[in-house]
């Protein structure tokens, strides 16, 4: 992480290529759960062919999420998908997922996994939410 990425109110992005490495730098043994955590998500999304999967952390900026995980579903059966394939990925290494909401036909599915909330979108609806865009302005 570089300086700017660590004053308080900006975030810190990344976007994974498909097969990245995911290299999500520990503060020590208390942000080590939560940076597996997001890796796992980050895999289970790759294999299950999502697009522009970002991590935005935002630690600094709300006390209910460290990290938010960003991801587009190709079609609405993708998107119906994925919470059962973070479901199944996240339970296999016993981290329990709080709540899902949102289905196909909102085009819009969020995934509160604790300390890591996963949005899943459709591209149409990715864009109408600009989520991204308002997570990269700072306070």
């Amino acid at each position: 992480m570089n300086a700017t990425s660590r004053r308080k109110g900006t975030s810190s992005r990344r976007r994974y290529p498909k097969h990245a490495e995911i290299s999500i730098s520990t503060e020590g043994n208390k942000h080590h759960e939560t940076n597996q955590e997001v890796k796992i998500i980050v895999a289970a999304l790759e294999e299950h062919k999502a697009e522009s999967i970002e991590v935005v952390d935002v630690k600094e900026r709300t006390p209910f999420a460290d990290y938010y995980v960003l991801a587009t579903a190709p079609n609405a059966k993708a998107l119906s998908a994925y919470p059962d394939a973070l479901t199944e990925a996240l339970e296999k290494a016993k981290i329990n997922i709080r709540q899902v909401e949102g289905n196909s036909e909102s085009e819009w599915v969020v995934v509160d996994a604790g300390a890591v909330v996963v949005q899943l979108f459709t591209a149409a609806k990715r864009e109408e939410m600009k989520l991204d865009v308002l997570l990269s302005k700072t306070k």
